[in-house]
């Protein structure tokens, strides 16, 4: 990915799309309904390599919550139900320019999970994120989609996936919002998405239903 252009992420659940679900994620730099490579690019601030090397260590996982329903307030803590310890990373190299999230249960999968993020392709876990788009030095974002199904000439069930995290010393924040998107005619009978531009206009004014919180501590370096 050239430096200054936005592709639209995707972490895909089990069961549920984009994080904000219960299961194994997994996220790669493409649609989420795994159509291939998304068209459209949007100008950004790329994460710098001085925030990528700020961020990149091994994290405690200290707090899960979600609520399936709604944004206002979080929901109900499964902290217990997850991976204790996540990584972050900085790829693809030799220059990374996003930041990846991944959960992991042991040290030898947390390097398995640092070696993908850092070839640039796709990892799974039971949590992750790709985060491309840096707001401040301790402020990072990324938008996902989830493109729909067929149904009768129609993509239904289309989600927009709006993602922010905040460190304040050793302390991260990553919150998770879906926001469901209107159903739009589909072209040959398949499901793709428009330009991250266009999909985070159309998720403006729209309501949230649901929202993932996750919080950890930086306990020490990669493995």
């Amino acid at each position: 990915m050239s430096s200054g252009t936005r592709v639209v992420l995707s972490v895909l659940p089990v069961m549920v799309l984009a994080g904000c679900g219960d299961g194994g994620a997994t996220a790669k730099r493409v649609d989420a309904s795994g159509d291939g490579d998304v068209g459209g690019t949007t100008a950004i601030t790329p994460v710098s390599p001085a925030t990528i090397a700020s961020f990149e260590g091994t994290y405690a996982l200290e707090s899960f919550t979600l609520n399936p329903t709604a944004c206002d307030v979080e929901g109900p803590a499964e902290t217990s139900s997850h991976d204790m310890t996540f990584v972050i990373a900085g790829g693809p190299a030799p220059e990374p320019r996003y930041l990846g999230l991944a959960a992991c249960s042991d040290a030898l999968e947390c390097a398995d999970k640092v070696a993908a993020i850092r070839a640039g392709g796709a990892f799974s876990a039971d949590y992750g994120l790709i985060l491309d788009e840096e707001l401040g030095p301790s402020l990072l974002r990324s938008g996902a989609t989830y493109s729909g199904r067929y149904v009768d000439g129609m993509c239904t069930g289309r989600l927009w996936y709006a993602s922010e995290l905040a460190r304040s010393g050793d302390q991260v924040r990553v919150e998770t919002r879906t926001i469901p998107l209107a159903d739009a005619p589909s072209l040959n009978k398949t499901c793709t998405s428009g330009s991250p531009t266009e999909l985070a206009s159309e998720a403006q004014g729209r309501a949230c239903s649901a929202l993932r919180a996750i919080a950890g501590r930086k306990t020490g370096p990669l493995p």
